[in-house]
């Protein structure tokens, strides 16, 4: 008996463990962001004793919780990029001469935000906080064929009489 039944298995495992769908299984994944990048303030809060303008700022999510990032300032000017990375917190503080900067914020989760033109005078303390909005999610959608289904009629064609 216990013979039979593993010349059984062994015949029938390709058919019961057999993965192969007839059907193709079609879809597609997309990126999706509940809540946007906002600038909560942009602002110049006062000046300091120095010669270099300075910015500062948190960058937080939707629930106000701070978020590591990397943010990159480019003089306008110069075309002279140079890359700084916050706290665990979201703070940062940066002194940098003056001119006329972009300025972008980046983490891989939330995205890439830019704000295009900053005017900083020598001595110019700005403040510049940002809410991240929540994370990039990817959504899977499937699509899946409808079986084609025909159905016969079950009624009966009626003759037509001829006409004499």
């Amino acid at each position: 008996m216990k013979k039979i039944v593993t010349i059984v298995l062994c015949l029938l495992s390709p058919v019961l463990f057999s993965q192969t769908d007839p059907k193709p299984v079609k879809g597609f994944s997309k990126e999706e962001k509940r809540d946007s990048i906002k600038v909560i303030d942009n602002k110049m809060i006062g000046y300091s004793n120095t010669i270099f303008a300075k910015v500062k700022g948190r960058t937080s999510d939707y629930r106000g919780t701070g978020v590591d990032l990397n943010l990159s300032l480019t003089n306008l000017d110069s075309k002279k990029t140079t890359f700084y990375e916050t706290n665990d917190e979201g703070f940062f503080d940066i002194d940098i001469e003056k001119g006329m900067y972009s300025m972008t914020f980046s983490k891989r989760s939330y995205g890439d935000f830019e704000i295009e033109k900053i005017d900083l005078s020598e001595c110019q303390i700005q403040e510049i906080n940002i809410n991240l909005g929540s994370r990039i999610t990817i959504v899977h959608y499937t699509i899946i064929e409808p079986e084609v289904i025909t159905l016969t009629s079950t009624k009966k064609k009626k003759k037509k009489k001829k006409k004499k």
